[in-house]
């Protein structure tokens, strides 16, 4: 790939200048691949699918009720027929004073002009119905009146719903092109982690990390492997680190700090990394490296858990999202009052997690918890980021709120909050 090359020349960047920077340099993947639509969810269409039949496909009935002719209006008819839906009703002919019974969705006859709904009408002991009065055209859905041939009903690079796999169902397309998965390695190191399937010591923390990246890379429609844990020594994990080949992501998490153990960040440039930032002015997070090892994005992720998933949510999804071609790729926020005051230390920009509910959020135990903690994670659904200068959040005061998992933007929004 052409090398990116950043206008932020420090090595450390502001939030919104880092963000820019991943998805500027980001391309997407040129591998697609042809899916069922039942098999499509999630995935983003790499092709326009066009209307091929008409929505709705032919004239039909809105109600069931009595197809009737305009003339008739306000006058009493008899019943000659019914039409039903998947019936095909061509033969059919209306006279004056005359009506059909058609129920909802069945083709509209030729010679029907509207639809009076059974419960507007009345029906006298003959068996003849009165009718009120109406306007030609009422109760009838009319051929292509949603989409005609020919019109552009899911764009290229929309992310599929429930709700696009019925569209295209509808059209009678079962098959469609969609970007490959994203080869993305999950890497962890740290002597003192272990695997939550081995039994860890006193000394020891369990690797929390990895299954959340892992978790977290598989429900945006990525293809992961989990590498095995690095050692804390530079020579094993640079060797480590010179087998990640053919991945398109490399994720690591911990050993980029100032720590006298951490050669992940040393070893990651020994393998040419070009870097784009080497850290960001936030916190939690500050120690986040992101660059390019080839066409291998990699983001070099704290080794707190918290700071580690923020960070995924800040960077890791809108990049995920680019490579697979999607149009939206941007964070976005929605607009909330605080439920209640609480400060913050001020020293850079400030991820602040809490929970948004009925358009107040909640900020997570008034803001008094660690990097290294994964409940404030698991218990909040948003957060706020709040920028330099910002040390008091005041109850009522309107918030950018970005929601945890929500749907990502075509365009970008800066959702620091600043004085």
């Amino acid at each position: 790939m052409e090398l990116f090359v950043s206008k932020n020349t420090k090595n450390l960047a502001e939030l919104n200048d880092a963000l820019a920077d991943v998805i500027k340099s980001v391309k997407k993947l040129d591998r697609n691949i042809s899916l069922s639509i039942w098999d499509a969810i999630g995935r983003v269409v790499s092709e326009d699918v066009v209307c091929q039949k008409a929505l709705p496909a032919f004239d039909n009935s809105a109600m069931d009720g009595y197809g009737v002719k305009v003339a008739d209006s306000a006058k009493v008819v008899k019943i000659v027929g019914s039409v039903m839906a998947g019936d095909n009703p061509q033969n059919i002919t209306l006279s004056s004073g005359e009506a059909v019974k058609i129920m909802t969705g069945a083709m509209v006859p030729s010679c029907v002009e509207a639809v009076v709904p059974f419960e507007n009408a009345s029906v006298n002991d003959d068996g003849t119905v009165v009718l009120p009065e109406y306007k030609n055209g009422a109760n009838i859905r009319m051929k292509g009146e949603e989409s005609n041939i020919g019109d552009i009903l899911i764009t290229k690079g929309t992310k599929l719903t429930p709700s696009h796999i019925g569209q295209m169902a509808s059209q009678g397309k079962f098959v469609v092109t969609v970007c490959d998965k994203p080869r993305v390695a999950v890497l962890s190191s740290g002597n003192e982690i272990i695997e939550p399937w081995n039994r860890a010591e006193e000394y020891q923390i369990y690797n929390s990390n990895a299954s959340t990246l892992i978790a977290l890379c598989k429900e945006q429609n990525c293809s992961v492997e989990y590498i095995k844990i690095v050692n804390d020594g530079y020579e094993a994990t640079l060797e480590t680190i010179k087998l990640l080949k053919g991945y398109d992501l490399i994720l690591t998490s911990g050993g980029i700090s100032m720590g006298e153990a951490d050669f992940v960040g040393k070893a990651l440039l020994e393998c040419g990394l070009a870097v784009v930032f080497k850290k960001v002015n936030i916190k939690p997070g500050k120690p986040t490296m992101f660059g390019y090892m080839g066409d291998t994005a990699v983001l070099a992720l704290p080794g707190n858990p918290l700071s580690a998933i923020v960070n995924f949510y800040l960077f890791a999804l809108p990049l995920i999202a680019k490579m697979q071609g999607a149009t939206n790729h941007f964070p976005t926020y929605v607009n909330a009052k605080n439920k209640k005051s609480f400060k913050i230390k001020n020293a850079r920009a400030n991820v602040v997690l809490g929970t948004l509910l009925n358009g107040e959020f909640s900020v997570y135990k008034d803001y008094k918890y660690g990097s290294g903690m994964i409940s404030p994670i698991a218990s909040s659904n948003a957060f706020i980021v709040a920028g330099d200068g910002v040390e008091e959040i005041a109850e009522g005061e309107s918030l950018k709120v970005v929601q945890l998992g929500s749907s990502l933007g075509s365009e970008f929004v800066d959702f620091v909050m600043q004085r």
